[in-house]
């Protein structure tokens, strides 16, 4: 399991590999000014992390840009040269969107050029540009790109189509040399999508002045993306794009760059009457004692006002750090921690994407994930932020934990080699993250889009992903036993994240036995066959008795009372006679 294909690139011929990888503790991680806390973040025990498009080629800027709840992941990987759009499902959404549970699709194109993908929802549309080149990547849209729409019907599969901007003397049209992009998309089949299309006039009276863009709603009909709904903003002297939008679309966020002083200012919109954005601006002054914060910019928003970004700890200085404004206030927020700059370097923090687990019963704890990256030293390195619903109305930049996503990734050496998360874009209600990670094989290193399942405390043992723990998972933990680590080792088994596959991990399955995870791991159970999982049920309930023990829940409540020492050696001889009645595989 640890090696499987997926799926076909969209030309039928380029197959892509993923390599599923249990998420584990890995120590000594790199020292900070403020040492994050250890153990489980949120309710997320771990995280199974899938690396996608192993066999595309290489680019800084292969990422996995957004997941949604309900497991539809698009980014870009360079695919023949050209960026490339792709879509794969972590979950099975066969009988909707026609995307099997695994399956990678190089997206359709459009014109010359290349293609990403920003953004998706559950309806199946997703949104980003066409026309993108090496270059085009997460910040700001390029000339060349169009915004693109995909959209995702179980019967046709996935079409693509282009929105021109508003037919306007505002605005400037592909045909004469105009460009737009969509970085943002609402729920619905037919949502709104945020974005920025170039206007008529440049930042300044020469030609080769930056043009200026103006902040872009559309909403995308599925009939005929031609005749949408326009609306916008065009501010006097300044750049400005929707970079994030809620669900409901009722709070729309993003940037405005005023020129010719090129500097970045937090802005949020809300959707309003006659074909225009009725702006407000979202500022970003709180007054901690180690920085005063300069250029800000907003990358995701929720619909109570929620907001993740990044400022610059000056209005001339390079160092980023990651930003939050908290619910229904205009201008209210603060750093997210650490709070010092010390040690992030060039580019140093920032959150690119934020979601609230409440409205799910998941087994997570309710709050709000921020995930983004931070950079210790010289490569970037994935961060999770995690703020608890209990802090109440406290949002002040202590309220949040953090977590270098890394140490819940495993240490195992697999077929993939080692893998760094560099960079997280995207988070979903479930806990789920998508991103991007150099991945270390002997023929070197890659960049490569990585989608991480969270895994919570609940549902620790669930290894066939199919909402319950039992003899199926108990299978696959006996037919991957490795109780020395190394090569070999099936990590997706390591339940306890300590590099091993022994009696500490079949003690998590017994202990979690008969268990249900509600949605956090909801999947396709195929990977384990009936008659194998029946076998390992009989094998169980025999071993347990035979060590003088009644059935499960009888070694659950003996277990809970002895020592550990005692646990370990009665959990040994239940695997031993267990892997003698034919389990091991």
């Amino acid at each position: 399991m640890a090696n499987r294909q997926i799926g076909k690139s969209a030309n039928g011929v380029d197959r892509v590999w993923a390599f599923v990888v249990m998420a584990a503790l890995v120590g000594g991680g790199v020292a900070e000014a403020q040492s994050p806390p250890e153990g489980p973040v949120g309710g997320v025990h771990h995280f199974e992390v899938t690396v996608l498009g192993l066999d595309q080629q290489d680019h800084e800027a292969n990422a996995a840009y957004a997941i949604t709840d309900h497991g539809v992941v698009v980014g870009r990987v360079k695919d023949g040269g050209v960026p490339r759009a792709f879509v794969y499902a972590l979950r099975d959404r066969t009988t909707d969107l026609g995307l099997g549970l695994g399956s990678f699709q190089l997206l359709p194109t459009s014109g010359s050029g290349g293609t990403v993908a920003y953004a998706a929802n559950d309806a199946g549309v997703i949104v980003g540009a066409a026309g993108a080149d090496d270059f085009s990547e997460f910040d700001f849209v390029r000339p060349g790109e169009r915004a693109a729409v995909w959209r995702l019907v179980q019967s046709t599969g996935a079409s693509v189509a282009v929105v021109a901007p508003p037919s306007l003397p505002d605005f400037v049209s592909y045909a004469q040399g105009g460009y737009g992009r969509f970085r943002s998309v609402a729920a619905g089949a037919s949502p709104w999508a945020g974005g920025a299309f170039r206007s008529s006039i440049n930042c300044g009276s020469s030609p080769f002045t930056p043009q200026r863009t103006a902040a872009s709603a559309v909403r995308l009909q599925p009939s005929d993306p031609g005749a949408a709904d326009y609306r916008w903003e065009l501010a006097d002297s300044a750049r400005a794009e929707v970079r994030a939008i809620s669900a409901s679309a009722t709070a729309l966020a993003g940037v405005l760059e005023n020129c010719p002083t090129w500097i970045r200012s937090a802005r949020g919109w809300m959707i309003g009457d006659a074909s225009s954005l009725i702006g407000f601006a979202r500022h970003f002054d709180p007054d901690p004692s180690s920085a005063t914060i300069g250029e800000t910019l907003i990358d995701a928003v929720l619909g109570d006002g929620t907001a993740v970004g990044s400022g610059l700890d000056s209005w001339s200085s390079g160092h980023e750090l990651a930003l939050f404004w908290r619910p229904n206030a205009d201008a209210d927020g603060g750093l997210l921690p650490p709070e010092d700059i010390g040690g992030h370097g060039l580019k140093g923090s920032r959150a690119y994407a934020v979601a609230s687990t409440a409205e799910w019963d998941c087994g997570l704890e309710s709050g709000r994930f921020a995930v983004g990256r931070y950079r210790p030293e010289v490569a970037a390195r994935g961060r999770v932020w995690f703020r608890p619903d209990s802090m109440g109305s406290n949002w002040s930049t202590d309220s949040w934990t953090y977590r270098d996503v890394n140490d819940l990734v495993s240490p195992i050496q697999s077929t993939v080699g080692s893998i760094v998360v560099t960079e997280l874009f995207g988070v979903n209600r479930r806990g789920d993250m998508a991103g991007a990670a150099t991945v270390t094989t002997p023929a070197g290193s890659r960049t490569v889009p990585v989608v991480l399942r969270a895994v919570p405390m609940r549902c620790v043992g669930d290894l066939n992903h199919d909402g319950t723990i039992g003899a199926p998972d108990l299978a696959i933990l006996l037919g991957n036993w490795c109780p020395t680590g190394g090569t070999g080792c099936e990590p997706l088994a390591d339940l306890n994240i300590d590099g091993v596959v022994d009696s500490q991990d079949l003690a998590e399955i017994l202990n979690n036995w008969d268990s249900t995870c509600s949605c956090a791991n909801l999947g396709d159970a195929s990977e384990v066959p009936e008659a194998l999982a029946v076998g390992a049920r009989a094998s169980l309930d025999f071993s347990i008795q035979y060590v003088g023990l009644v059935d499960v829940a009888t070694y659950r409540e003996w277990a809970a009372q002895v020592p550990q020492e005692l646990r370990e050696l009665f959990d040994r001889v239940i695997w031993s006679v267990a892997n003698e009645g034919g389990i091991d595989q």
